[in-house]
């Protein structure tokens, strides 16, 4: 009878920490997406305001990032939640790496990139948001 007994406890406590382990990854796997996807709407804020940089300049894209208004793009100020703390308050954005494109370069270009997440997220030259893998 103890035998039984201990068996059943044992099986019991496997399969507590199997759910215990899969209630995790899949926490893990959520808060993750939660990230891209704040990410996301950083990298897409911040496209709308290289294009109104562009609107104002004779289309000429900004060197740097910081020559944007980020007054406005409240979302894009946040830039990347992985990288929280590493830069001043409202300065967020630099924790996306922009690369200026030639103006013979083609529309599928990455110009704005985060990679701090499983998959890279970019927005091309053209303003297209893609994730790669």
């Amino acid at each position: 009878m103890q035998r039984s007994r201990c068996d059943l406890l044992l099986c019991y406590g496997v399969i507590a920490t199997t759910l215990v382990a899969a209630g995790y990854a899949f926490v893990r796997d959520v808060c993750e997406r939660a990230k891209e996807a704040e990410c996301s709407s950083g990298l897409l804020g911040s496209r709308f305001l290289i294009e109104a940089y562009r609107q104002e300049h004779n289309g000429r894209y900004p060197m740097r990032l910081d020559e944007l208004d980020w007054r406005f793009a409240h979302d894009a100020r946040g830039g990347c939640p992985k990288a929280k703390g590493q830069f001043p308050e409202g300065e967020g954005w630099r924790s996306y790496l922009y690369i200026p494109p030639r103006d013979d370069a083609p529309d599928d270009t990455p110009i704005l990139l985060c990679w701090r997440h499983s998959r890279l997220m970019l927005i091309t030259k053209g303003g297209e948001f893609k994730k790669m893998r």
